[in-house]
């Protein structure tokens, strides 16, 4: 499953996409606005994360520009009775942002998702990322929850949305 809109491609992730995904979510980690993790994993750490992404054939795209990755998106799928369940993780580099390639990156995501059965997508975003909430929204996320000060940057709480959308919600599908 891949989308190729001018310059931005959108294409299924394999294991040659891990040293590009590993730069791009290390600009993100730095960043300490929007992931949780403030830092990336080692490189081999990535591989491993893409491998099992793969072995469970969960949804997981890059966002390709110029030949490099400048963002991601992938669903992990839960275990047991929560197999139904997909928890959704995205980023994208700075330059790339507010340019709808965050809309068009989820939208095909989610379909990827309704197609290999998930029922149900799920996330957790911060209140303060307001662009992020609204982009969940709009696609069909509901607010289900906030966790209060669940995240604690440089000695600054925030707190936590608990966004998710089921099949048939999602806009577009």
């Amino acid at each position: 499953m891949n989308e190729k809109t001018s310059d931005i491609s959108i294409v299924a992730t394999t294991d040659a996409h891990a040293e590009g995904f590993n730069r791009v979510l290390g600009i993100l980690c730095r960043e300490k606005k929007f992931l949780a993790a403030t830092e990336p994993p080692p490189l081999e750490g990535t591989r491993a994360f893409i491998k099992t992404m793969l072995e469970r054939k969960a949804p997981t795209f890059m966002v390709i520009s110029g030949g490099e990755v400048v963002g991601w998106c992938d669903i992990q799928r839960g275990k047991g009775v929560h197999e139904h369940v997909g928890l959704l993780g995205m980023g994208l580099h700075p330059d790339f942002r507010h340019k709808g390639i965050g809309s068009r990156l989820l939208r095909h995501a989610l379909q990827a998702a309704w197609g290999c059965g998930m029922t149900r997508v799920e996330l957790i975003v911060r209140e303060k990322n307001e662009n992020a909430v609204a982009m969940y929204k709009k696609a069909g996320f509901q607010l289900e929850g906030v966790k209060r000060n669940s995240h604690r940057i440089e000695g600054k709480y925030e707190n936590g949305c608990l966004m998710a959308v089921l099949h048939g919600e999602a806009a577009g599908g």
